[in-house]
């Protein structure tokens, strides 16, 4: 039987790997020796309980490392992950902490332990050809079960300071590029201290000129000559890494599949200390891009690595103001309007400039293209023959045969007025004509001759009186005088209302000689020809248009409420349509030849300025 390892002699390795400053997969070698050697089993596995929502969930424990790591093949454990005793045993170490099985003459211990997600706990499965060996090893490994987690706090807390102490450094160095006042000496700045935060022994830094990388400034050096080998060697490493856009180590770095050939050359040819690495990292903004080359005795690590860039980003905007601001003013006007230009015609601000285009177009289309412009004025139908039929004596109203708008014939009774009064007077006048007659015969006869001629012109007096009476009951009746359409005179609810003589009572209007009044701003009455045509549309049919032409202007303005206009009368250019009336309103577009959209939207404000401005 294999005799138990020391447990003090396993306690050291446990505290080491608790402290562990490698990757996982160096600790979980570390780890797995460090278990090995405190419970005396000759190999060990680890594996993790899949959590619910990962694409491989079957409820199963699946190994993720394993100790030796040199061995290959098959794990040699002596029962199936999948198996139900597997499973009991792993349930057991869940609850217990650690639990043990045999299989014939080998042994299982596993051991819980404590992980940083709860949610897919660890289990560690020791094997050993000797059952005996791991029946008291359980109590020696319960002390490891809260390494996975202490090696997990430390590394992030390293991680932590690695971390705050690589932004102090960026923001030093920052801080001293940001204080300098010119592009050379912010270069110089940048070099020195970068050297001197990452112990390197020799910075430098390109920018780029034209197409090409041109070395600027190293770190310890004044001045330096372009045409020295060394730093032709340097540009060239420099352009590599800013062709590839990556960060290029040499001779092995964080990077992966990059040329090098470059960095080679230049440790080949002796430019660099023997053992050195080189590391170049490009950055870029906006106005302009350059690279760090960086020459030091250790490699550089990851975090290192993220420094660099992104020192290399935020300098990059410093370092390009600077550079422009250091040349003379014949360059900074020339960059400013390739700048502008460059702006105006590069694929950047797409919708701007399409919106400028389109607008330009617009612009031209409007100040260019002629367009037919029209005046407007509101119109009212009129009709030439329109005639008024007045109260023709003092009486009251006793019928009305129509109504505002009936068509009515020539001699049809429109409106009949009480005659009865009439009639008295024309029976008074009757009995008067035979008295006075009889009176004049009287005297007659008595040879009273001025009697005689009394009562004959007192008899004559009666029959004017009598033809005035019968003429007024052929007024009673008002009857049409041609055939018309009645506009006005609706007494229906006026039986027996009192009219005076004079008084207007109906209006009547013919429909086949119809004409359009047009009232035209004062404003737009020197843009009509002399002959103008137009369309119309009525207010109560907005949809059909009809042609007019206008036969005469009125020489004299009409003042309105809304300033003076024009009177202009209009032939209609089709026959009148059965539904047109008098009185009727609407809308006429009156042809003022062409004018540009330009003129047409802008000349009412342009005469309103003249006005106002006195220009």
């Amino acid at each position: 039987m294999q005799e138990p390892r020391s447990t003090l002699s396993a306690t050291l390795p446990l505290s080491e790997c608790r402290r562990f400053d490698g990757a996982p997969e160096a600790f979980w070698e570390r780890f797995g020796q460090a278990l090995l050697a405190t419970s005396g089993s000759e190999r060990a596995l680890f594996l993790r309980l899949e959590a619910p929502g990962d694409p491989d969930v079957d409820g199963t424990w699946k190994p993720f490392a394993r100790c030796p790591a040199a061995e290959t093949g098959p794990f040699p454990l002596p029962m199936k992950l999948d198996s139900e005793s597997f499973l009991a045993l792993a349930a057991s170490a869940l609850s217990e902490g650690v639990a043990s099985a045999s299989v014939g003459p080998r042994g299982l211990l596993a051991l819980h332990l404590l992980a940083p997600d709860r949610a897919r706990p660890l289990l560690a499965v020791l094997v050993s050809d000797d059952a005996e060996v791991l029946r008291g090893a359980g109590d020696r490994v319960i002390a490891a079960q809260d390494v996975p987690l202490a090696y997990e706090n430390h590394r992030t807390a390293q991680e932590s300071r690695e971390s705050q102490g690589a932004v102090t450094r960026v923001l030093e160095i920052l801080a001293a590029v940001n204080n300098a006042a010119h592009f050379t000496e912010a270069a110089m700045a940048l070099c020195n201290e970068t050297a001197e935060r990452f112990d390197a022994s020799r910075v430098s830094v390109g920018w780029s000129d034209g197409r090409y990388i041109r070395l600027k400034a190293v770190s310890g050096i004044d001045r330096f000559s372009a045409k020295m080998d060394a730093v032709g060697e340097i540009e060239a490493c420099l352009e590599e890494a800013a062709d590839q856009e990556v960060a290029v180590a040499y001779p092995a770095g964080p990077t992966e599949d990059v040329i090098t050939r470059a960095h080679a050359a230049y440790a080949a040819g002796n430019r660099a200390a023997e053992g050195e690495v080189l590391l170049s990292v490009p950055f870029s903004c906006p106005a302009g891009s350059g690279a760090l080359f960086l020459e030091r005795e250790s490699r550089f690590t990851e975090p290192e690595l993220r420094s660099l860039r992104v020192l290399g980003e935020q300098c990059a905007p410093r370092l390009a103001s600077l550079k422009a601001a250091d040349r003379w003013l014949g360059a900074r006007c020339a960059a400013s309007v390739k700048s502008r230009a460059a702006r105006l015609l590069g694929p950047e601000h797409t919708w701007a400039k399409v919106g400028a285009l389109v607008g330009c177009a617009t612009f031209a289309f409007l100040a260019f293209v002629p367009w037919s412009y029209r005046v407007e004025a509101e119109f009212i139908v009129r009709s030439a023959d329109l005639q008024h039929l007045p109260a023709p004596y003092d009486g009251y109203i006793q019928s009305v045969a129509k109504r505002v708008g009936d068509e009515v014939s020539a001699g049809e009774v429109l409106l009949a007025l009480d005659a009865g009064q009439l009639r008295l007077e024309e029976a008074s006048a009757l009995a008067s004509i035979e008295r006075y007659a009889g009176e004049a015969q009287k005297a007659e006869s008595e040879g009273r001759l001025a009697d005689m001629r009394v009562s004959a012109a007192l008899r004559a007096q009666s029959e004017a009186a009598l033809e005035m009476a019968r003429h007024r009951l052929g007024q009673a009746q008002l009857r049409a005088p041609f055939d018309a359409v009645l506009v006005a005179g609706d007494f229906r609810d006026k039986i027996g209302a009192p009219v005076k003589t004079g008084d207007i009572l109906l209006r009547l209007t013919r429909l086949e000689d119809l004409y359009v009044e047009m009232k035209i701003d004062e404003r737009d009455i020197d843009e009509l020809p002399r002959s103008a045509a137009g369309t119309l549309a009525f207010a109560s049919q907005p949809g059909e248009k009809f042609a007019v032409a206008v036969e005469a202007v009125e020489p004299v303005a009409v003042t309105e409420a809304d300033g003076n206009v024009f009177v202009a009368r209009g032939d209609f250019g089709v026959d009148p349509q059965p539904w047109w009336r008098p009185g009727m309103t609407g809308v006429a577009k009156i042809e003022a030849g062409e004018r540009t959209l330009l003129w047409i939207f802008t000349h009412r404000l342009l005469d309103f300025l003249r006005m106002k401005l006195w220009l």
